[in-house]
């Protein structure tokens, strides 16, 4: 059980406006069961970043009269898409095949003088095939876009950005963090006046808030004579959050 000390020893509640992390640090001070006074403050840190990955999910859909019909026409285009990419320095190990699927195409409705139990007719196939590709640079992602679009993609899936150095930037805000919850008890303590011994408990949290770009499964036009040279693409901010709560013994000061 966890008992109380005096007055102003119980709790201090310091409210930071930090929009989208924390309404409120608490620096809370007591004494627990086995007699260790102990005070729990919150450290925070943050930086914001412009990502300098790119990551587009594309696809070819193709049709043919028979299943190899449309199975030659998706892999010619596949091939100029690929053709693409290397042309523009896009390495092998950074595309990846997400899906792939081949169904028939059915009529789509049976003649007035068909039997009512008639079997519908198949009358084609579809093929849509679809790549993951990561850009690592993002300058590249418009002119890329077109590129790959003229060379027969027909389905933009998603376009999203990220962090190259995401677990170095983390662990330098993890100490950030930690070094803000280190001063916050320090301060407390003083004002208590105490002394801050050694941590006795940390809990970490990355917390982050990640810009995106979605195309939410865009189909693209191969006609479209109006669209601009190069596709606009907004790269926009992401800010990369840490939060710990680190408890410190609680001393009388030397």
């Amino acid at each position: 059980m966890v008992c109380s000390v005096p007055r102003i020893l119980s709790v201090l509640a310091v409210v930071l406006a930090v929009p989208g992390l924390l309404a409120a640090q608490v620096v809370e001070s007591r004494v627990r069961a086995d007699g260790l006074r102990t005070i729990s403050v919150i450290g925070l840190a943050e930086q914001t970043v412009t990502p300098d990955l790119a990551v587009l999910t594309v696809g070819v859909e193709s049709r043919g009269r028979t299943a190899m019909e449309s199975v030659a026409a998706n892999g010619k285009e596949m091939n100029a898409l690929m053709d693409v990419l290397k042309e523009n320095e896009i390495a092998l190990e950074d595309i990846q095949t997400s899906g792939f699927s081949l169904r028939p195409l059915y009529e789509s409705r049976k003649s007035e003088a068909s039997p009512v139990d008639a079997p519908v007719k198949v009358v084609g196939y579809a093929i849509e095939n679809e790549v993951t590709i990561t850009i690592r640079d993002t300058k590249k992602v418009g002119r890329l876009l077109d590129l790959m679009v003229k060379a027969g993609v027909n389905e933009i899936e998603n376009l999203s950005f990220s962090l190259s150095n995401r677990k170095a930037l983390l662990r330098e805000l993890r100490k950030q963090a930690l070094t803000d919850s280190l001063e916050k008890a320090e301060d407390a303590a003083t004002v208590f006046g105490m002394a801050r011994g050694q941590p006795v408990s940390v809990q970490i949290q990355d917390l982050e808030t990640v810009a995106q770009y979605s195309f939410a499964a865009r189909s693209v036009k191969h006609s479209d004579n109006n669209s601009p040279r190069s596709m606009p693409v907004a790269l926009g901010q992401e800010v990369v959050r840490v939060a710990v709560e680190v408890s410190y013994e609680l001393k009388a000061p030397q």
